[in-house]
């Protein structure tokens, strides 16, 4: 059970980071919205995924042990 809470961790921040780079950087760098309606559509996912890509890096040093 801990295992599949571990892996299920990971693919949340795998997600995070699809999301991040492939919608919210394209969307915010080619001013494709306004950014009033990126920070509607996607709050605080900057700092969000900065604290997954942490606990995506101690995830793995847990499962790796």
């Amino acid at each position: 059970m801990i295992n599949e809470l571990f892996h299920t961790e990971l693919t949340h921040v795998r997600h995070l980071s699809v999301l991040e780079k492939l919608f919210f950087l394209p969307m915010r760098n080619e001013h494709i919205m306004s950014k009033d309606d990126i920070d509607t559509l996607f709050p605080n996912l900057s700092e969000v995924s900065s604290e997954a890509k942490y606990s995506k890096w101690y995830l793995s040093a847990l499962i790796a042990f």
